[in-house]
């Protein structure tokens, strides 16, 4: 970044802040990922197992897609950003998923 993007975000503090907006949506990726290690177990059976594996899915591909939406959206000065748009709602998705399997049914 040092030595290409200056000249890009030099003329523009829209995309200086969208790059530095999609560094931090990049670490908070990489952070839930760490973190999901945790909760996600390898010995869940049943519907666990299947919400379980979409979950660890959707939260390796969100990281993939952020990198993709830092190297494309903010070039463009848009306050539209869908790419970044699917990486965070991945994410979303991702969390949610682990909180209910985690979640004990009082039977």
């Amino acid at each position: 970044m040092k030595i290409n993007f200056p000249e890009i975000y030099s003329s523009s503090e829209i995309i200086r802040y969208q790059f530095r907006a999609n560094h931090i949506y990049i670490l908070m990726s990489g952070l839930i990922n760490l973190v999901s290690g945790i909760y996600i177990r390898p010995d869940y059976k049943h519907w666990r197992k299947i919400i379980s594996d979409i979950s660890a899915s959707a939260l390796m591909l969100s990281p993939v897609i952020l990198v993709i939406a830092f190297f494309v959206e903010p070039i463009k000065a848009s306050a539209m950003r869908p790419v970044t748009f699917i990486g965070i709602i991945l994410m979303l998705i991702g969390v949610l998923m682990m909180f209910v399997v985690k979640f004990r049914f009082k039977n």
